[in-house]
């Protein structure tokens, strides 16, 4: 799957690799830590192996752990993955309101004359808004963006918290970060490069205090408790939209046809009726200029129903085609909704012997005994399948 890529991807990729240091943040205290890149090749194909995998977070904890140890180049090469899904990818349009109404403040506050302290202050508070705009609002984009955005800064502020270790500073990882954040968000559109240099580094100082305030180390679902509930509710009405739209697609499409078929298959028995009958050979010419005409008028009638017929078998092999891009984006949606549910919220910090799940996943901490709540089973539901009417071409009675 090369770049750019979807919402979907880039959210869950980062919730897995967020997940996993929320489980075990140690893993960030460790030299080279989004300072000493990974393998851009190995990162690549582990990026397209954890969307394969379903941003299996166990998967990616095996994969870090070798012989009872972690390995440093393979945790270089999952934090290798997160600019590599953010690569091509334009998170929101030049034009969203949410984005345009940042944009607006944000240029506003860098360009008045409050003191750089102040001003850095109203900014953050801006960001931390825009944040919260995106996650309430109801449009699925705009809540997996926002996402993205708070997993962005959390990993950065915990790797932060190890400076003294993997030499990251927060004022470091503001460097890194305020690239992305200048790109994906379009917050620069004109081709100037030293103006884009000039905004980029004003942007530095901002995103520092913001990943370096305290709130900004609290895991998503403790964080945003209270918008849970909200984000899994727009996936759920989502779902049931769609699989509405497909139920429709059903009725309108199937009913019918089934409608058309009994007719053919009624008419055909007549027609068989009328020409058994023209076999006999004591039928008066008076009758059998009758039959002949009934016949006529019943293979023509026939014909026109065949063709309605050919008309909706067509039609169906769209609606399968519309059917299964349904189908796909309710179990794309389905595959995050529980990563957004209350009820699968883990609360951080509730015993000293158990801080860390992932510690236990990686069985070098511990005793297995947990594994990642982010997915959900894919649930089946009923469709129609080009092979239900394979046999449309021999059933047209003609």
């Amino acid at each position: 799957m090369p770049p750019p890529y979807s919402s979907h991807v880039i959210v869950n990729v980062f919730r897995s690799v967020a997940q996993l240091v929320s489980q075990n943040p140690e893993l960030l205290n460790r030299p080279g830590v989004f300072r000493l890149a990974g393998s851009r090749e190995e990162s690549e194909k582990l990026l397209e192996q954890i969307i394969d995998e379903n941003f299996s977070v166990q998967n990616l904890a095996d994969y870090i752990v070798e012989d009872g140890q972690i390995n440093n180049l393979h945790l270089n090469n999952v934090l290798g993955m997160l600019p590599l899904v953010l690569k091509e990818s334009v998170l929101l349009k030049t034009g969203d309101p949410l984005l345009k109404h940042f944009t607006t403040e944000l240029k506003n506050l860098l360009g008045s004359d409050k003191s750089d302290v102040e001003n850095t202050d109203v900014i953050v508070q801006l960001l931390d808004n825009f944040i919260d705009s995106l996650l309430l609002s109801k449009i699925l984009d705009h809540q997996r963006v926002g996402e993205i955005l708070y997993h962005y800064c959390y990993l950065m502020h915990t790797a932060g918290g190890f400076h003294e270790t993997n030499l990251m500073t927060w004022k470091n990882l503001a460097i890194i970060m305020a690239p992305h954040f200048t790109n994906e968000f379009g917050l620069y559109p004109a081709e100037d490069l030293l103006g884009l240099i000039q905004f980029t580094n004003q942007l530095k100082p901002i995103l520092e205090c913001f990943i370096a305030h305290p709130d900004s180390g609290v895991p998503f679902k403790e964080r945003h408790a209270d918008k849970l509930e909200h984000l899994a509710n727009t996936r759920h009405n989502i779902i049931e939209k769609l699989t509405h739209m497909g139920s429709e697609s059903r009725r309108i499409v199937v009913v019918p046809m089934k409608s058309l078929m009994l007719q053919a298959s009624m008419l055909r028995s007549q027609i068989d009726a009328v020409e058994t009958q023209l076999k006999d050979s004591s039928l008066k010419k008076k009758n059998k200029k009758e039959l002949n005409k009934q016949l006529g008028e019943l293979t023509e009638e026939l014909e026109k129903l065949n063709i309605e017929i050919s008309e909706l078998t067509r039609k169906i092999k769209k609606m399968n085609h519309g059917h299964a891009k349904i189908k796909e984006e309710i179990r794309v949606i389905s595959r995050s909704e529980d990563a957004v549910s209350t009820h699968a919220t883990q609360q951080s910090g509730a015993s000293s012997s158990s801080s860390s799940s992932v510690r236990v996943q990686l069985g070098i901490f511990g005793n297995n005994s947990a594994s990642s709540a982010y997915l959900i089973a894919e649930q089946e539901e009923d469709e129609v399948t080009e092979n239900d009417y394979s046999g449309l071409d021999s059933a047209k009675l003609t």
